[in-house]
């Protein structure tokens, strides 16, 4: 991330607060899918699905097979989750009929029609690079609203008379004290001509950490979006007519299905290969979550009822 600052202390400051809106926004990653009916007992399968969607968020590919525990060779009876590497030429349709599986411990060696392949996406695109670039704008907003706030104390400058300056340090003082009453000799704050020499301020900061904080929860929003999950504020919904909804209802339906369909074809193919039954699908407990999340935020924007109609012909989830 950029280095904002040439002190030592708020680059490592910065470089903190990137790293904690990474590692949020890794954990929903890793969360955002949930597997159903992995051949793995109870409490392996909760490591199993964080370790396939692990693999899948660093862009890798996944590969599920079935070995012979004595040989290592597939198939067979132990099920594997590993990253696939291709073994041999690449084929003209840009695939491999065998293929490497590193796991944490071994590398196995399988032939195409035995090993179900999963892609993070139709590039092979990995989350990692959606979740450091929206880390990234969450961490200087962060930082703005710090700066923001900082800057509420500008100091006043004064400007005193010559030979005046403890007399003006010791009234302001006072003021700052919130002293009810401040005596002072005559002309103390400067004669007819020099009416305002005491009051010379600089520019207070104008305070935006509070609009900084909704941009936030906006980029949050749009992270989630990206990910296929509706995420969009109450409040911007309520405003929006019926074709920018159904504009927003079309994209997020589309990222949903460049994710999951990937990971639908992978249980398909675990399936047909070994006669199970894989199925996957997003978190509800997570876009519970969320939905509960967007309707706190709306309370606390005070959102009146009008404007917020149903639109017909548009479906949310």
């Amino acid at each position: 991330m950029k280095k904002g600052f040439s002190n030592k202390k708020q680059q490592i400051q910065n470089e903190a607060v990137y790293v904690m809106f990474y590692e949020r926004l890794h954990d929903f990653c890793l969360t955002f899918i949930k597997w159903k009916g992995l051949p793995f007992p109870d409490p392996i399968n909760r490591e199993v699905q964080l370790y396939l969607n692990e693999l899948l968020f660093k862009g890798q590919t996944a590969a599920f097979l079935k070995v012979d525990p004595e040989t290592g060779n597939a198939p067979g009876y132990i099920p594997i989750i590993g990253a696939a590497i291709p073994s041999d030429a690449v084929t003209w349709y840009g695939g491999s009929y065998s293929y490497s599986i590193q796991t944490e411990r071994d590398t196995l060696h399988a032939s195409r029609d035995v090993v179900a392949l999963c892609q993070p996406s139709p590039t092979k695109r990995s989350l990692m690079s959606v979740c450091s670039w929206y880390a990234m704008q969450l961490a200087q907003a962060e930082q703005s609203i710090r700066v923001n706030m900082i800057n509420q104390n500008t100091p006043a400058i004064i400007q005193s008379p010559p030979g005046q300056e403890l007399t003006y340090a010791n009234m302001f003082e006072q003021v700052a004290g919130f002293k009810p009453v401040v005596y002072g000799r005559e002309n103390l704050l400067g004669d007819d001509k020099n009416a305002l020499l005491a009051y010379r301020y600089l520019q207070p900061a104008q305070y935006v950490a509070d609009k900084l904080e909704m941009l936030k929860h906006d980029i949050l929003n749009d992270f989630f979006n990206e990910l296929g999950i509706s995420a969009k504020s109450i409040e911007k919904k309520a405003q929006l007519i019926s074709d920018e909804l159904n504009i927003d209802f079309t994209s997020n339906s589309l990222a949903k299905n460049v994710y999951l369909d990937c990971r639908k074809a992978f249980c398909e193919e675990i399936n047909s290969i070994y006669g199970e039954n894989v199925s996957c699908e997003y978190n509800v407990d997570m876009l519970e979550a969320i939905r509960d999340r967007q309707t706190e935020t709306a309370d606390n924007r005070d959102i009146s009822g009008a404007g917020t109609e149903t639109v017909e012909g548009v479906n949310e989830e």
